[in-house]
Protein backbone atom coordinates (compact mmCIF):
# COMPACT_ATOMS: atom_id res chain seq x y z
CA UNK A 1 0.00 0.00 0.00
CA UNK A 2 1.32 3.20 -1.29
CA UNK A 3 1.43 5.93 1.78
CA UNK A 4 1.95 9.49 1.88
CA UNK A 5 1.57 11.81 4.66
CA UNK A 6 -0.92 15.10 4.87
CA UNK A 7 0.19 18.00 6.54
CA UNK A 8 -2.92 20.07 7.89
CA UNK A 9 -1.82 22.52 10.62
CA UNK A 10 -0.48 20.39 13.46
CA UNK A 11 -1.38 16.99 12.20
CA UNK A 12 0.61 14.71 9.69
CA UNK A 13 -1.35 11.61 9.21
CA UNK A 14 0.01 9.11 6.76
CA UNK A 15 -3.21 8.11 3.58
CA UNK A 16 -3.72 5.69 0.95
CA UNK A 17 -3.15 7.94 -2.58
CA UNK A 18 -5.94 6.86 -4.38
CA UNK A 19 -7.81 7.45 -1.22
CA UNK A 20 -6.81 11.18 -1.12
CA UNK A 21 -7.45 11.83 -4.58
CA UNK A 22 -10.99 10.07 -4.45
CA UNK A 23 -12.35 11.66 -1.55
CA UNK A 24 -13.68 15.62 -1.78
CA UNK A 25 -16.59 18.30 -0.78
CA UNK A 26 -19.03 18.50 -3.69
CA UNK A 27 -22.10 20.29 -4.61
CA UNK A 28 -24.33 18.28 -6.63
CA UNK A 29 -26.99 19.69 -8.96
CA UNK A 30 -29.40 16.48 -9.44
CA UNK A 31 -31.84 14.13 -7.25
CA UNK A 32 -28.89 11.52 -6.56
CA UNK A 33 -24.85 11.12 -6.89
CA UNK A 34 -23.41 8.15 -6.02
CA UNK A 35 -19.71 8.15 -5.05
CA UNK A 36 -18.20 4.70 -3.47
CA UNK A 37 -21.24 4.22 -1.13
CA UNK A 38 -21.87 7.81 -0.64
CA UNK A 39 -24.96 9.33 -1.50
CA UNK A 40 -26.22 12.52 -1.12
CA UNK A 41 -29.22 14.74 -2.28
CA UNK A 42 -29.89 17.68 -3.76
CA UNK A 43 -32.67 19.29 -5.60
CA UNK A 44 -30.99 22.09 -7.72
CA UNK A 45 -31.28 23.42 -11.42
CA UNK A 46 -30.18 21.22 -14.21
CA UNK A 47 -30.93 23.11 -17.36
CA UNK A 48 -31.73 21.46 -20.85
CA UNK A 49 -32.82 23.40 -23.83
CA UNK A 50 -37.07 23.13 -24.36
CA UNK A 51 -36.33 21.86 -27.93
CA UNK A 52 -33.00 20.33 -27.66
CA UNK A 53 -31.56 18.42 -30.47
CA UNK A 54 -28.64 16.11 -31.17
CA UNK A 55 -25.65 18.21 -31.66
CA UNK A 56 -26.77 21.61 -30.08
CA UNK A 57 -24.11 21.94 -27.63
CA UNK A 58 -26.30 23.88 -25.57
CA UNK A 59 -24.06 25.74 -22.78
CA UNK A 60 -21.12 25.98 -25.78
CA UNK A 61 -20.71 29.71 -23.85
CA UNK A 62 -23.17 30.50 -20.08
CA UNK A 63 -23.69 33.95 -18.57
CA UNK A 64 -25.89 35.24 -15.48
CA UNK A 65 -26.47 38.30 -14.51
CA UNK A 66 -29.08 38.82 -11.55
CA UNK A 67 -32.34 37.16 -11.81
CA UNK A 68 -31.23 36.17 -15.49
CA UNK A 69 -28.78 34.00 -17.54
CA UNK A 70 -28.30 33.19 -20.88
CA UNK A 71 -26.99 30.27 -22.69
CA UNK A 72 -25.58 29.66 -26.14
CA UNK A 73 -26.32 26.93 -28.46
CA UNK A 74 -24.29 27.44 -31.42
CA UNK A 75 -24.38 23.36 -32.79
CA UNK A 76 -28.12 24.41 -33.03
CA UNK A 77 -29.72 23.81 -36.48
CA UNK A 78 -32.56 26.56 -36.63
CA UNK A 79 -31.88 28.73 -39.56
CA UNK A 80 -29.67 25.72 -40.64
CA UNK A 81 -26.74 23.86 -40.03
CA UNK A 82 -25.26 24.91 -36.65
CA UNK A 83 -26.53 28.55 -37.55
CA UNK A 84 -26.69 28.53 -33.86
CA UNK A 85 -29.23 29.90 -30.82
CA UNK A 86 -29.74 30.90 -27.32
CA UNK A 87 -32.00 30.86 -24.27
CA UNK A 88 -32.35 33.21 -21.95
CA UNK A 89 -33.52 31.53 -18.17
CA UNK A 90 -35.28 33.75 -15.84
CA UNK A 91 -35.53 33.19 -12.12
CA UNK A 92 -38.69 32.74 -10.23
CA UNK A 93 -38.43 31.62 -7.19
CA UNK A 94 -35.66 28.84 -6.97
CA UNK A 95 -36.30 27.66 -10.37
CA UNK A 96 -35.04 28.99 -13.85
CA UNK A 97 -37.38 29.11 -16.43
CA UNK A 98 -36.85 29.49 -19.88
CA UNK A 99 -37.90 32.62 -20.95
CA UNK A 100 -37.30 32.94 -24.53
CA UNK A 101 -35.01 31.66 -27.45
CA UNK A 102 -33.06 33.82 -29.62
CA UNK A 103 -31.87 33.76 -33.21
CA UNK A 104 -30.00 35.92 -35.74
CA UNK A 105 -32.75 37.28 -37.86
CA UNK A 106 -29.99 36.97 -41.18
CA UNK A 107 -28.75 33.47 -39.71
CA UNK A 108 -27.26 30.81 -41.90
CA UNK A 109 -25.86 27.60 -42.14
CA UNK A 110 -22.30 27.48 -39.79
CA UNK A 111 -23.09 30.56 -38.52
CA UNK A 112 -22.38 29.37 -35.32
CA UNK A 113 -24.53 31.99 -33.74
CA UNK A 114 -24.14 31.26 -29.44
CA UNK A 115 -20.62 30.20 -29.82
CA UNK A 116 -20.33 33.35 -27.14
CA UNK A 117 -22.65 35.29 -24.94
CA UNK A 118 -22.90 37.44 -22.33
CA UNK A 119 -25.73 39.63 -20.21
CA UNK A 120 -26.23 42.35 -18.39
CA UNK A 121 -29.05 44.06 -17.08
CA UNK A 122 -31.87 44.76 -19.70
CA UNK A 123 -29.18 43.64 -22.99
CA UNK A 124 -28.09 40.09 -23.81
CA UNK A 125 -24.73 39.85 -26.46
CA UNK A 126 -24.52 36.89 -28.85
CA UNK A 127 -21.79 36.25 -31.06
CA UNK A 128 -21.66 34.77 -34.37
CA UNK A 129 -17.87 34.29 -34.94
CA UNK A 130 -18.32 32.65 -38.48
CA UNK A 131 -21.13 35.37 -39.96
CA UNK A 132 -20.19 35.97 -43.34
CA UNK A 133 -21.46 38.99 -44.04
CA UNK A 134 -17.86 41.26 -43.69
CA UNK A 135 -16.63 37.70 -45.17
CA UNK A 136 -16.06 34.42 -44.97
CA UNK A 137 -16.30 33.44 -41.08
CA UNK A 138 -15.33 37.43 -40.55
CA UNK A 139 -17.81 36.84 -37.82
CA UNK A 140 -20.66 39.05 -36.63
CA UNK A 141 -22.25 39.66 -32.41
CA UNK A 142 -25.79 40.71 -32.26
CA UNK A 143 -27.22 43.48 -29.35
CA UNK A 144 -30.92 42.12 -27.92
CA UNK A 145 -32.80 44.42 -25.63
CA UNK A 146 -35.44 43.76 -23.06
CA UNK A 147 -38.73 45.30 -24.40
CA UNK A 148 -40.93 45.86 -20.68
CA UNK A 149 -43.62 47.12 -23.06
CA UNK A 150 -43.34 44.36 -25.11
CA UNK A 151 -42.35 41.91 -22.47
CA UNK A 152 -40.13 39.75 -24.40
CA UNK A 153 -36.37 40.32 -26.14
CA UNK A 154 -36.27 42.04 -29.03
CA UNK A 155 -33.14 42.47 -31.66
CA UNK A 156 -33.18 46.05 -32.05
CA UNK A 157 -32.86 47.71 -35.66
CA UNK A 158 -28.86 48.22 -36.39
CA UNK A 159 -27.96 46.29 -33.77
CA UNK A 160 -26.13 43.33 -35.81
CA UNK A 161 -22.26 44.47 -34.97
CA UNK A 162 -19.71 44.30 -37.06
CA UNK A 163 -15.94 45.12 -37.45
CA UNK A 164 -15.44 48.33 -39.12
CA UNK A 165 -12.28 46.81 -40.66
CA UNK A 166 -13.83 43.17 -40.68
CA UNK A 167 -12.31 40.13 -43.24
CA UNK A 168 -12.01 36.84 -43.81
CA UNK A 169 -11.12 35.02 -41.25
CA UNK A 170 -11.30 37.27 -38.32
CA UNK A 171 -13.71 35.19 -36.41
CA UNK A 172 -14.85 38.52 -34.82
CA UNK A 173 -17.39 37.49 -31.85
CA UNK A 174 -15.65 34.28 -30.53
CA UNK A 175 -15.71 36.19 -27.45
CA UNK A 176 -18.45 38.62 -26.72
CA UNK A 177 -18.52 40.32 -22.86
CA UNK A 178 -21.32 43.35 -21.85
CA UNK A 179 -21.54 45.21 -19.28
CA UNK A 180 -24.22 48.39 -19.01
CA UNK A 181 -23.44 50.56 -21.69
CA UNK A 182 -20.46 49.06 -22.88
CA UNK A 183 -19.67 45.88 -24.81
CA UNK A 184 -16.28 44.28 -25.91
CA UNK A 185 -15.96 41.82 -28.97
CA UNK A 186 -13.31 39.67 -29.75
CA UNK A 187 -11.81 39.14 -32.99
CA UNK A 188 -8.51 36.47 -32.09
CA UNK A 189 -7.73 36.55 -36.51
CA UNK A 190 -8.72 40.02 -37.16
CA UNK A 191 -5.24 42.05 -38.98
CA UNK A 192 -3.63 44.93 -37.68
CA UNK A 193 -2.07 46.37 -40.41
CA UNK A 194 -0.65 43.03 -42.47
CA UNK A 195 -0.02 41.31 -39.39
CA UNK A 196 -2.59 38.62 -37.85
CA UNK A 197 -2.20 39.62 -34.41
CA UNK A 198 -5.92 39.68 -32.80
CA UNK A 199 -8.12 42.88 -31.70
CA UNK A 200 -10.98 43.51 -29.29
CA UNK A 201 -13.19 46.32 -30.24
CA UNK A 202 -15.48 48.24 -27.80
CA UNK A 203 -18.95 49.62 -28.83
CA UNK A 204 -21.19 51.95 -26.53
CA UNK A 205 -24.89 52.76 -26.01
CA UNK A 206 -26.15 56.08 -26.79
CA UNK A 207 -29.48 56.11 -25.24
CA UNK A 208 -30.69 58.99 -27.13
CA UNK A 209 -33.31 58.80 -29.71
CA UNK A 210 -31.49 56.78 -32.15
CA UNK A 211 -30.76 54.18 -29.01
CA UNK A 212 -27.75 52.45 -31.12
CA UNK A 213 -24.52 50.36 -30.01
CA UNK A 214 -21.98 53.09 -31.68
CA UNK A 215 -18.74 51.76 -32.29
CA UNK A 216 -15.64 53.51 -29.95
CA UNK A 217 -12.31 51.73 -30.10
CA UNK A 218 -10.03 48.91 -31.65
CA UNK A 219 -8.20 48.03 -28.85
CA UNK A 220 -4.68 46.04 -29.77
CA UNK A 221 -1.54 44.64 -27.83
CA UNK A 222 1.07 46.85 -27.84
CA UNK A 223 3.67 44.07 -28.27
CA UNK A 224 1.57 42.05 -30.70
CA UNK A 225 2.88 39.85 -32.95
CA UNK A 226 1.23 37.34 -35.36
CA UNK A 227 -0.35 34.61 -33.60
CA UNK A 228 -0.77 36.24 -30.88
CA UNK A 229 -4.66 35.39 -31.15
CA UNK A 230 -5.44 38.41 -28.71
CA UNK A 231 -9.30 38.37 -28.58
CA UNK A 232 -9.50 34.78 -27.34
CA UNK A 233 -11.26 35.77 -24.60
CA UNK A 234 -12.40 38.92 -22.92
CA UNK A 235 -14.53 40.38 -19.83
CA UNK A 236 -15.03 44.18 -18.69
CA UNK A 237 -15.63 45.57 -14.97
CA UNK A 238 -15.61 48.99 -14.17
CA UNK A 239 -13.60 50.80 -16.30
CA UNK A 240 -11.23 47.68 -16.79
CA UNK A 241 -11.11 45.74 -19.95
CA UNK A 242 -9.33 42.64 -19.66
CA UNK A 243 -8.30 40.72 -22.77
CA UNK A 244 -6.50 37.37 -23.16
CA UNK A 245 -4.20 36.14 -26.10
CA UNK A 246 -3.23 32.84 -25.90
CA UNK A 247 -0.48 32.88 -28.58
CA UNK A 248 1.14 35.40 -27.24
CA UNK A 249 5.45 34.72 -27.49
CA UNK A 250 6.68 34.95 -23.35
CA UNK A 251 8.13 31.79 -22.30
CA UNK A 252 7.70 30.53 -25.75
CA UNK A 253 5.31 29.94 -28.82
CA UNK A 254 1.66 30.37 -26.89
CA UNK A 255 3.10 30.36 -23.52
CA UNK A 256 -0.18 33.03 -23.76
CA UNK A 257 -0.17 36.50 -21.89
CA UNK A 258 -3.15 38.68 -21.09
CA UNK A 259 -3.70 42.56 -21.12
CA UNK A 260 -5.53 45.22 -18.90
CA UNK A 261 -6.99 48.14 -20.69
CA UNK A 262 -8.21 50.91 -18.89
CA UNK A 263 -10.85 54.03 -19.44
CA UNK A 264 -10.06 57.42 -19.81
CA UNK A 265 -11.92 60.34 -20.80
CA UNK A 266 -11.08 63.87 -21.74
CA UNK A 267 -13.27 66.93 -22.50
CA UNK A 268 -13.81 65.39 -26.21
CA UNK A 269 -14.02 61.48 -25.37
CA UNK A 270 -13.29 58.07 -23.90
CA UNK A 271 -10.96 56.02 -24.53
CA UNK A 272 -8.67 53.22 -23.26
CA UNK A 273 -5.11 52.57 -22.59
CA UNK A 274 -3.31 49.83 -21.99
CA UNK A 275 -2.35 49.55 -18.25
CA UNK A 276 -0.77 46.41 -18.33
CA UNK A 277 0.49 43.13 -19.96
CA UNK A 278 -0.08 39.77 -17.96
CA UNK A 279 1.74 36.72 -17.53
CA UNK A 280 2.41 34.13 -14.84
CA UNK A 281 5.37 33.91 -12.94
CA UNK A 282 6.59 30.81 -14.12
CA UNK A 283 4.92 30.17 -17.32
CA UNK A 284 6.39 28.20 -20.50
CA UNK A 285 5.40 27.47 -24.03
CA UNK A 286 2.52 25.88 -25.24
CA UNK A 287 0.84 27.04 -21.62
CA UNK A 288 -2.27 28.82 -23.21
CA UNK A 289 -2.71 31.45 -20.75
CA UNK A 290 -5.53 33.51 -21.02
CA UNK A 291 -7.46 31.20 -23.00
CA UNK A 292 -10.02 32.20 -20.17
CA UNK A 293 -10.21 35.33 -18.15
CA UNK A 294 -12.53 37.23 -15.72
CA UNK A 295 -12.17 40.52 -13.96
CA UNK A 296 -14.04 41.71 -10.34
CA UNK A 297 -13.02 45.11 -8.78
CA UNK A 298 -9.04 45.05 -8.00
CA UNK A 299 -9.02 40.96 -8.62
CA UNK A 300 -8.51 39.51 -11.97
CA UNK A 301 -8.24 35.26 -13.06
CA UNK A 302 -6.79 34.09 -15.81
CA UNK A 303 -6.60 30.37 -17.14
CA UNK A 304 -4.22 28.38 -18.49
CA UNK A 305 -5.49 25.34 -19.72
CA UNK A 306 -2.21 23.27 -21.07
CA UNK A 307 -0.19 23.79 -18.27
CA UNK A 308 2.15 20.99 -16.96
CA UNK A 309 0.82 20.67 -13.35
CA UNK A 310 4.36 18.51 -12.39
CA UNK A 311 3.64 17.68 -8.72
CA UNK A 312 1.07 15.22 -6.64
CA UNK A 313 -1.94 15.84 -7.90
CA UNK A 314 -1.82 17.02 -11.70
CA UNK A 315 -0.08 15.97 -14.93
CA UNK A 316 0.50 17.20 -18.59
CA UNK A 317 -1.85 19.34 -19.78
CA UNK A 318 -3.60 19.37 -16.26
CA UNK A 319 -3.75 23.22 -16.24
CA UNK A 320 -3.84 25.66 -14.14
CA UNK A 321 -5.44 29.84 -12.73
CA UNK A 322 -3.73 32.59 -11.71
CA UNK A 323 -4.96 35.42 -9.62
CA UNK A 324 -3.93 38.84 -10.10
CA UNK A 325 -5.10 41.92 -7.44
CA UNK A 326 -4.22 45.73 -8.10
CA UNK A 327 -2.43 46.99 -5.89
CA UNK A 328 -2.79 51.31 -5.59
CA UNK A 329 0.86 51.82 -4.33
CA UNK A 330 2.52 50.32 -6.77
CA UNK A 331 -0.25 51.01 -9.56
CA UNK A 332 0.46 47.85 -10.64
CA UNK A 333 -1.82 44.07 -11.12
CA UNK A 334 0.28 41.68 -8.98
CA UNK A 335 0.51 37.89 -9.57
CA UNK A 336 -1.33 36.80 -5.77
CA UNK A 337 -2.03 33.25 -6.26
CA UNK A 338 -1.51 30.13 -8.51
CA UNK A 339 -4.76 28.14 -8.20
CA UNK A 340 -4.98 24.26 -9.31
CA UNK A 341 -6.89 21.12 -8.83
CA UNK A 342 -6.24 19.32 -5.30
CA UNK A 343 -7.34 16.32 -7.27
CA UNK A 344 -6.47 17.06 -11.00
CA UNK A 345 -4.89 14.71 -13.46
CA UNK A 346 -3.34 14.78 -16.99
CA UNK A 347 -5.03 16.33 -19.35
CA UNK A 348 -7.96 17.65 -17.18
CA UNK A 349 -7.71 21.38 -18.89
CA UNK A 350 -8.36 22.96 -15.61
CA UNK A 351 -8.39 26.65 -16.74
CA UNK A 352 -11.85 28.02 -17.13
CA UNK A 353 -12.48 30.82 -14.95
CA UNK A 354 -15.02 33.16 -13.07
CA UNK A 355 -14.84 35.27 -10.68
CA UNK A 356 -17.69 37.83 -8.74
CA UNK A 357 -15.48 39.36 -5.31
CA UNK A 358 -13.87 36.85 -3.30
CA UNK A 359 -15.33 33.89 -5.12
CA UNK A 360 -13.63 32.02 -8.16
CA UNK A 361 -15.11 29.24 -10.16
CA UNK A 362 -12.65 27.43 -12.73
CA UNK A 363 -14.04 24.66 -14.71
CA UNK A 364 -12.06 21.27 -15.68
CA UNK A 365 -13.36 20.01 -18.67
CA UNK A 366 -11.63 16.81 -19.27
CA UNK A 367 -11.26 15.77 -15.53
CA UNK A 368 -11.83 12.44 -14.83
CA UNK A 369 -13.33 12.09 -11.16
CA UNK A 370 -15.68 10.86 -11.20
CA UNK A 371 -16.08 9.77 -14.81
CA UNK A 372 -13.12 9.62 -17.14
CA UNK A 373 -13.49 13.12 -19.13
CA UNK A 374 -16.71 13.79 -17.22
CA UNK A 375 -15.57 17.10 -16.54
CA UNK A 376 -15.43 18.72 -13.29
CA UNK A 377 -15.47 22.64 -11.50
CA UNK A 378 -13.98 24.12 -8.25
CA UNK A 379 -14.38 26.97 -5.97
CA UNK A 380 -12.20 29.32 -4.21
CA UNK A 381 -12.63 31.97 -2.10
CA UNK A 382 -10.27 34.62 -0.69
CA UNK A 383 -9.53 35.36 3.08
CA UNK A 384 -8.29 38.70 3.26
CA UNK A 385 -7.18 38.33 7.39
CA UNK A 386 -4.31 35.53 5.59
CA UNK A 387 -4.51 37.92 1.70
CA UNK A 388 -4.82 34.01 0.56
CA UNK A 389 -7.57 31.88 -1.74
CA UNK A 390 -8.26 28.96 -0.72
CA UNK A 391 -9.96 26.23 -1.90
CA UNK A 392 -13.85 25.80 -1.21
CA UNK A 393 -15.68 23.06 -2.93
CA UNK A 394 -15.76 20.76 -6.18
CA UNK A 395 -19.08 20.70 -7.64
CA UNK A 396 -20.10 17.66 -10.01
CA UNK A 397 -22.70 17.45 -12.39
CA UNK A 398 -25.42 14.58 -12.09
CA UNK A 399 -24.96 11.53 -14.74
CA UNK A 400 -22.05 12.65 -16.26
CA UNK A 401 -20.78 10.32 -19.07
CA UNK A 402 -17.55 10.51 -20.70
CA UNK A 403 -16.76 13.44 -23.27
CA UNK A 404 -19.37 15.63 -21.75
CA UNK A 405 -17.25 18.33 -21.03
CA UNK A 406 -18.29 19.13 -17.82
CA UNK A 407 -16.79 23.08 -16.72
CA UNK A 408 -16.37 24.27 -20.23
CA UNK A 409 -17.54 27.41 -19.51
CA UNK A 410 -18.63 28.78 -16.00
CA UNK A 411 -20.04 32.27 -14.74
CA UNK A 412 -21.10 33.40 -11.49
CA UNK A 413 -23.51 36.40 -10.27
CA UNK A 414 -25.04 37.16 -6.49
CA UNK A 415 -23.01 33.78 -5.24
CA UNK A 416 -25.13 31.82 -8.18
CA UNK A 417 -22.50 29.00 -10.13
CA UNK A 418 -23.36 28.35 -14.07
CA UNK A 419 -21.55 25.67 -14.96
CA UNK A 420 -21.77 24.32 -18.19
CA UNK A 421 -21.65 20.86 -20.49
CA UNK A 422 -22.01 21.37 -24.17
CA UNK A 423 -21.99 17.91 -24.68
CA UNK A 424 -23.94 16.05 -22.37
CA UNK A 425 -26.62 13.39 -24.06
CA UNK A 426 -29.74 14.39 -22.51
CA UNK A 427 -32.16 14.16 -24.28
CA UNK A 428 -29.71 13.51 -27.77
CA UNK A 429 -26.18 12.81 -27.85
CA UNK A 430 -24.42 16.31 -27.15
CA UNK A 431 -27.61 18.16 -26.95
CA UNK A 432 -26.04 19.62 -23.85
CA UNK A 433 -27.10 21.21 -20.21
CA UNK A 434 -26.13 23.57 -17.75
CA UNK A 435 -25.90 23.33 -14.08
CA UNK A 436 -26.84 25.96 -11.82
CA UNK A 437 -25.33 25.95 -7.81
CA UNK A 438 -25.77 27.84 -5.25
CA UNK A 439 -21.84 28.56 -4.33
CA UNK A 440 -22.08 30.51 -0.75
CA UNK A 441 -21.03 28.46 1.86
CA UNK A 442 -22.98 26.74 4.53
CA UNK A 443 -26.26 27.01 3.25
CA UNK A 444 -29.46 24.01 3.67
CA UNK A 445 -29.38 24.09 -0.43
CA UNK A 446 -32.30 21.24 -0.69
CA UNK A 447 -33.96 22.27 2.60
CA UNK A 448 -33.52 18.88 4.00
CA UNK A 449 -32.78 20.35 7.35
CA UNK A 450 -28.98 19.19 7.17
CA UNK A 451 -25.89 20.96 5.85
CA UNK A 452 -24.62 18.01 3.91
CA UNK A 453 -22.68 17.28 0.45
CA UNK A 454 -24.70 19.44 -1.59
CA UNK A 455 -23.65 22.34 0.41
CA UNK A 456 -19.67 23.47 0.00
CA UNK A 457 -18.40 24.10 3.32
CA UNK A 458 -20.17 21.61 4.79
CA UNK A 459 -17.29 20.36 6.78
CA UNK A 460 -17.95 23.31 9.17
CA UNK A 461 -19.59 20.96 11.62
CA UNK A 462 -20.19 23.70 14.00
CA UNK A 463 -21.18 26.34 11.87
CA UNK A 464 -18.69 29.07 12.97
CA UNK A 465 -17.82 29.89 9.14
CA UNK A 466 -14.35 28.49 9.14
CA UNK A 467 -13.47 24.54 9.38
CA UNK A 468 -10.72 24.26 11.68
CA UNK A 469 -9.54 22.26 14.97
CA UNK A 470 -13.02 22.56 16.67
CA UNK A 471 -14.97 20.76 13.75
CA UNK A 472 -12.51 17.71 14.29
CA UNK A 473 -12.90 17.67 17.66
CA UNK A 474 -16.57 17.52 16.66
CA UNK A 475 -15.73 14.36 13.96
CA UNK A 476 -13.16 12.37 16.46
CA UNK A 477 -16.40 12.31 19.08
CA UNK A 478 -18.36 10.50 17.14
CA UNK A 479 -15.72 8.14 15.43
CA UNK A 480 -17.24 4.88 14.80
CA UNK A 481 -21.02 3.74 13.26
CA UNK A 482 -23.61 6.07 13.34
CA UNK A 483 -26.60 5.39 15.77
CA UNK A 484 -29.16 6.65 14.09
CA UNK A 485 -27.53 8.44 10.46
CA UNK A 486 -27.59 11.01 9.26
CA UNK A 487 -29.50 13.34 12.10
CA UNK A 488 -27.15 12.06 14.80
CA UNK A 489 -24.38 11.32 12.90
CA UNK A 490 -23.52 15.30 11.17
CA UNK A 491 -19.79 14.09 11.14
CA UNK A 492 -20.38 11.56 8.62
CA UNK A 493 -19.83 13.84 5.77
CA UNK A 494 -19.23 10.80 3.19
CA UNK A 495 -23.02 9.88 4.34
CA UNK A 496 -21.97 5.75 4.20
CA UNK A 497 -23.11 5.48 7.99
CA UNK A 498 -19.68 5.47 9.56
CA UNK A 499 -17.20 8.16 10.44
CA UNK A 500 -13.78 6.95 9.62
CA UNK A 501 -10.41 7.98 7.92
CA UNK A 502 -12.54 9.23 4.56
CA UNK A 503 -14.44 11.87 6.84
CA UNK A 504 -11.58 13.24 8.00
CA UNK A 505 -9.97 13.82 4.45
CA UNK A 506 -13.74 15.69 3.34
CA UNK A 507 -12.97 17.72 6.73
CA UNK A 508 -9.20 18.33 6.30
CA UNK A 509 -9.89 18.89 1.98
CA UNK A 510 -12.03 22.27 3.88
CA UNK A 511 -10.12 23.07 6.02
CA UNK A 512 -9.94 27.54 6.67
Amino acid sequence: MKLIYLQVKHFRLPIQLNILRAIAPVCIATTLLVVGNAQAQCDLEKLLASDAAQGDNFSRSVAIDGVRMIVGAPGHDGNGSSSGAAYIYKRQGNNWIEETKLLAADSEGFDKFGYSVDISGDFAIVGAYHNDQGGYNAGAAYIFRYDEDLDEWVQQLQQKLLAPDSHTGAEFGASVAIKNNLAIIGAPKQLHGTVSTGAAYAFQFSDDDAATWNFRAKLIATTGFSGDLFGWSVDIDGDHILVGAIGAFVYGPDSGAAYVFQEHVNEFEFFWLEQSMLAPSDGEEDDWFGVSVAISGDKLVVGAVFDDILSLSGGVHAGSAYVFHYDANSEQWIEQAKLVAFDGTAHDHFGRVAIEDDIIIVGAPDHDLPVDNGGGAYAYQYIAESNSWIYHGKLIAPNISWGDDFGARVDICNGIGIVSAPRHDEPENSAGAAFVFDVLANQDNNANGVIDACEIGFADLNADGVVDLSDLIILLGFWGPCPNPPIECQADLFSDGIVNTQDLLILFASWR
